[in-house]
């Protein structure tokens, strides 16, 4: 089976590595927020998945927003402290 997940690519006297959509899709780490009544949640999934465990037990960990706290603005802060991952609702 062909497995795409790296190409090198030869320009002159450089070669250079470069990543597809399907290498970076199996690295992504995902960070879903979830409104409780009380605050928002985040919930990773994904790469970092593993280590928020590791620290807290648990993958799904409080944020510093209360449940009143409009999703948009939760998602741009949470986006900008998190930017190598996908944030989402």
């Amino acid at each position: 089976m062909f497995n795409a997940a790296l190409l090198d690519v030869d320009r002159g006297n450089q070669s250079r590595r470069h990543h597809t959509k399907y290498e970076d899709k199996k690295m992504e780490t995902t960070i879903t927020l979830i409104n409780d009544g009380t605050s928002w949640l985040a919930k990773y999934s994904g790469a970092e998945a593993a280590t928020i465990i590791e620290l807290f037990g648990t993958d799904t960990i409080a944020t510093a927003f209360r449940a009143q706290a409009s999703s948009s603005v939760v998602i741009l802060a949470i986006a900008r402290l998190n930017p190598d991952c996908t944030v989402n609702i």
